[in-house]
């Protein structure tokens, strides 16, 4: 039997008989006319094609939550076209400016945010103060909107919709009892504009380059997977505990 002797498809004509033989493999047919003489041997199965296996199935790469992103200091940027990095510039940086290109007066939403080092020079960095204006949230709240790590917090933060994009601006508690807040934004992509910002289509590169003073290790998150979906979450978060 093939099964029994899988390397038979490799061997020679004599191997094979000699196998037959030594195995014993006679008798197996019956009927067969003992006039004229007959060799009475099952004979080995030829080398089968092997089939091609299927390719192993990828596990689905799972949509992040408004809750999933973690980080130890540095927010952790994902931009409209899926592109991951760290902001490593401290100072005020627009995150969402819609329409690209248009002047601030004529933007119809807009969120610009402080980032500061907390604990030293050369610490970790997180969001101390995020603004959101525009057209779109003058409709809704006049005069804008202005969130504090220090302020206040409801403990329990809303999706705000403004156009078709939504926000949200949670607080956060380091270890060390720092404050700071975490911003996420879903559905960029059904904005109707381009997207301008570190959290659109914009140049981010210089934002993410280190000082040069400082040794400073970084989570990169660069080598994720990027994902161009409408529905997929852009996230900001500096968050002491990993998820």
């Amino acid at each position: 039997m093939y099964h029994e002797n899988p390397t038979a498809g490799t061997m020679t004509a004599s191997q094979r008989w000699d196998l037959l033989t030594a195995s014993q493999r006679t008798g197996y047919v019956t009927g067969i006319p003992t006039t004229p003489a007959s060799v009475n041997l099952v004979a080995l199965a030829p080398t089968p094609t092997p089939a091609t296996p299927a390719p192993p199935t990828p596990p689905a790469t799972p949509a992040p939550t408004p809750d999933a992103a973690a980080a130890v200091g540095d927010p952790h940027l994902q931009n409209i076209l899926g592109e991951r990095f760290d902001l490593m510039k401290p100072g005020k940086h627009v995150l969402i400016h819609i329409p690209r290109g248009e002047p601030i007066e004529k933007a119809l939403f807009r969120v610009e945010a402080k980032a500061s080092r907390l604990g030293g020079e050369c610490a970790d960095m997180y969001f101390q103060d995020i603004n959101i204006t525009g057209a779109w949230v003058e409709a809704k709240v006049g005069g804008g909107l202005r969130f504090q790590a220090h302020g206040v917090d409801d403990g329990s933060p809303k999706w705000m919709m403004f156009g078709k994009v939504e926000v949200k601006i949670a607080h956060g508690l380091t270890r060390q009892g720092l404050q700071y807040l975490n911003f996420y934004v879903k559905r960029l992509g059904h904005a109707g504009f381009a997207v301008g910002g570190l959290l659109g289509e914009d140049d981010h590169r210089e934002a993410m380059i280190p000082a040069t003073d400082c040794v400073h290790h970084t989570l990169n998150l660069a080598s994720l997977p990027s994902s161009r979906s409408p529905y997929s979450f852009v996230s900001v978060s500096s968050n002491e505990d990993e998820v």
